[in-house]
């Protein structure tokens, strides 16, 4: 089965299983197209039939797709969950697991939009984060953690189990909640959160001094320094807490810092 799916400025063309087509197609929903690349540009991906858990197979999928859109787009492309506000973005970054697309539900309910949950696509030359829309994906043992407005679409949103018939994961669409203006488009990049179990404050300390580097989804190491407009951005770290306590202190942070 070929499955195609548009993302900025590229049609990407999915040889895969029926199974994997049905993932991403409910996953990838949407990618807008920027103004600034209207002319599309194309690449193809062969996928092999998954041998992991559904979730894992979809991650496999997503990164093999945005590793080669960021080829052809000269983007990077990162893990991270990503929301924006007045069109400053946030990155938060962290472990699978250490609970950033929980962080980023609390903060969608206050007024913040999405731009990705999941891989993240950033434009080093203008500093800016694409929009990669995608449903957010929530562990089943998120679910007592997340706000009531996204815990009351859960009924009506795509579950996925393990072999033992266990539920494993939720696919959520956030406008369910919130309406079709919670997505957006692109933003410039001005802050960035590490959420690490290994922090030693439950507050957000910016970072002083080095060079930080971000993982790509590759694995390769991409320091902060090499992005457009540095001096603009303001990195800091947190410890892994309660979601809607980490989301306190990020975005106060934002606020002292960036919103300012």
């Amino acid at each position: 089965m070929t499955l195609q799916l548009t993302f900025g400025g590229v049609d990407v063309h999915v040889s895969t299983t029926s199974t994997l087509s049905r993932l991403l197609a409910a996953t990838h929903r949407l990618h807008c197209t920027t103004e600034r690349d209207a002319s599309p540009r194309s690449v193809s991906v062969r996928i092999s039939p998954p041998d992991r858990s559904p979730e894992l197979a979809l991650r496999d999928v997503q990164r093999e797709i945005a590793g080669h859109v960021a080829a052809v787009t000269g983007w990077l492309a990162i893990d991270a969950v990503v929301v924006e506000r007045e069109g400053r973005a946030l990155v938060l970054i962290g472990e699978a697991g250490c609970g950033k697309s929980t962080i980023a539900a609390h903060l969608l309910g206050r007024g913040w939009r999405l731009l990705a949950d999941g891989v993240a696509f950033v434009d080093a030359s203008q500093s800016l984060v694409v929009g990669h829309h995608g449903l957010m994906i929530f562990r089943s043992g998120a679910i007592p953690h997340l706000p009531s407005a996204f815990r009351s679409t859960l009924e009506r949103s795509r579950w996925f189990v393990d072999e033992s018939g266990e539920l494993q994961f939720y696919e959520v669409d956030p406008a369910t909640a919130f309406g079709s203006n919670i997505w957006s488009r692109e933003a410039v990049l001005d802050a960035l959160v590490f959420i690490d179990e290994a922090a030693g404050t439950k507050e957000v300390h910016t970072l002083s001094g080095g060079d930080p580097n971000i993982q790509l989804i590759d694995g390769t190491k991409f320091p902060l320094s090499r992005l457009s407009g540095l001096n603009a951005l303001r990195v800091g770290t947190i410890r892994k807490d309660r979601s809607v306590f980490t989301a306190d202190q990020i975005e106060h942070w934002f606020d002292a810092h960036v919103g300012a």
